[in-house]
């Protein structure tokens, strides 16, 4: 939104006639108060008006358009909540936002909740950490300051009280907004219960490590553990001290088919043919070759 230019400013128009006592700028550069001239503009046409005279507002916009019958006082009141951000004021410029996503006659509790959750917004976009809302009262203080200057400003500028009131109202909501804030704020949190549901982490959701994060370590063999053992006992001594004995039939039989005895040879070393069986079994050709033998032996 463009101010409009003031040809001729009335004399309460300029910086240094009642200026408010936080204003930061400086009359050499700005002679004329930002907001004293927009306000010049509007109430030249509510000279012959007062504040509880109804009127049918109507704002028309590319979203909506909204006509309504109210009190003079209110209209001007939401008009300015729409000229006073844009017109150059520093101290005015935080609610630019406010002006942008302006919302005509909106009430108390809309106020609060749009004016709350653009202060929260700003410090998001500009990376800073919020624990409260010291920073927005501490706007509030100084728009309060503003106003007052405002007023005092307007006595002398017309004789209507309709613009005059339309001030008082907005320094009402700069007085009310803090309290708003202490008060019914706490009151709007009935509304925001889904988000205090605890939800469990999803495997999905888990941030995934960067390559930062990843380290190699070696992995370590594990010292071999040394298990006692006895002596072990020349082969000449342990068959010495084993006594000699007789072989059997079967011992005979199972030593031939680890040497790969043939089958006849193993039939005519066990005294008979008929009642042997030798089965093969084929492995791979790295390993070596086994067979497993099924026999029966005579009765006599």
């Amino acid at each position: 939104m463009i101010a409009e230019p003031v040809a001729n400013p009335p004399h309460w128009a300029a910086l240094d006639y009642r200026q408010c006592s936080h204003c930061p700028l400086d009359k050499t550069e700005h002679p004329h108060c930002p907001i004293a001239l927009q306000l010049h503009n509007i109430i030249e046409h509510f000279h012959d008006t007062s504040s509880i005279d109804e009127v049918e507002l109507e704002v028309i916009t590319e979203e909506r358009h909204i006509k309504q019958n109210v009190h003079l006082q209110r209209a001007i009141g939401s008009m300015l909540g729409l000229v006073s951000p844009t017109c150059g004021c520093p101290k005015m410029a935080y609610m630019k936002p406010m002006a942008r996503f302006h919302l005509p006659l909106s009430s108390e509790e809309e106020t609060l909740f749009r004016v709350t959750g653009m202060y929260l917004l700003s410090q998001q976009l500009l990376g800073k950490s919020v624990t409260d809302f010291s920073g927005l009262k501490a706007i509030y203080d100084d728009l309060h300051i503003l106003n007052k200057a405002l007023a005092t400003r307007l006595r002398g500028a017309t004789e209507s009280d309709s613009s005059k009131n339309a001030i008082a109202l907005l320094d009402m909501y700069s007085n009310l907004v803090p309290m708003m804030i202490d008060d019914q704020l706490p009151e709007l949190l009935q509304l925001f219960s889904a988000y205090q549901v605890a939800t469990k982490p999803s495997v999905a959701n888990k941030t995934p490590l960067s390559i930062s994060e990843l380290t190699l370590e070696p992995i370590l063999t594990p010292e071999p553990i040394a298990i006692p053992h006895e002596p072990a006992v020349p082969a000449t001594a342990a068959q010495a001290a084993k006594p000699a004995r007789t072989k059997t039939a079967d011992e005979l039989a199972l030593e031939a088919l680890l040497e790969e005895v043939p089958a006849d040879e193993l039939a005519e070393l066990l005294g008979t043919q008929k009642n042997v069986v030798v089965k093969n079994n084929e492995d791979s050709a790295q390993e070596k070759p086994r067979g497993r033998a099924v026999f029966k032996l005579a009765d006599d």
